[in-house]
């Protein structure tokens, strides 16, 4: 059974909320993604038989093998070398394979082109794609920020749940600029008070902060609606007035 990002998204964020009363959050750390690019000729002929893996698909030559210039081990690994000859076999992301021939590449931004085998095919994949076995691919890689991103997210927000980043794959941009953290704390104040209700409304850019940004609290208490307002300024410094019923 396949289970959506989404699905498990949402267990790990709420097994992370479960832990914080206890200050016990799960530790997960960026792992930076190795340059095959780099190395001189002499370090990258080391590379031949290293098992690697396929960081991202997006540079895989699928058309290699019918380009005259680069020379092939032999005329039967030219064959599968290529999608004219893979058939149903996609190369994807986190597919690993051994590096048995390297073609320099100058003047691309892929200066080297590591041919991998991969079960019975052999994939051409420019040296900025390539990465170390036990490193994630970029999807992978993208899940784990959006993790970061949100635990981080669950800390800064404690038990205010409108704060949280990434629910329902929205971004809220929360605790980013002052406009943002003074709103919020002052909703958040409202929540432990124990109101009725609660809405933050934002009126922001994802890029940064901008003069004219604007936040407002909505929220009911004891039958009566209330309503504050922030303004952001070019010193980035908020202003605000003061509770008005409505």
């Amino acid at each position: 059974m396949k289970i959506s990002q989404t699905l498990i998204f949402s267990i790990l964020l709420l097994l992370t909320q479960l832990t914080l009363k206890s200050q016990v959050l799960m530790d997960y750390k960026r792992v930076i993604k190795p340059d095959y690019c780099l190395a001189d000729s002499a370090e990258v002929e080391n590379l031949i038989g290293r098992q690697v893996k396929i960081w991202h698909e997006g540079g895989v030559y699928s058309t290699l093998n019918t380009i005259k210039k680069f020379k092939w081990p032999s005329e039967e690994i030219k064959k599968r070398g290529g999608q004219n000859g893979w058939g149903t076999f996609k190369p994807q992301a986190g597919d690993t394979g051994i590096i048995i021939q390297i073609y320099p590449d100058k003047g691309n931004v892929n200066k080297y082109i590591y041919l991998l085998k991969i079960k019975d095919y052999y994939v051409p994949l420019g040296c900025s794609y390539v990465t170390d076995i036990d490193k994630l691919d970029i999807h992978k890689q993208s899940v784990q920020d959006w993790i970061n991103d949100s635990i981080a997210n669950v800390n800064y927000a404690a038990g205010c749940k409108f704060k949280l980043q990434n629910i329902n794959n929205n971004w809220s941009r929360a605790g980013l600029t002052n406009i943002d953290k003074q709103s919020e704390e002052f909703a958040c104040d409202l929540i432990a008070k124990g109101v009725d209700t609660v809405m933050l409304c934002k009126y922001i850019f994802d890029n940064g902060s901008l003069p004219i940004e604007r936040a407002f609290i909505l929220w009911l208490d004891n039958g009566e609606s209330y309503v504050k307002s922030f303004f952001n300024n070019s010193k980035h410094q908020p202003t605000q007035n003061k509770v008005v019923s409505f």
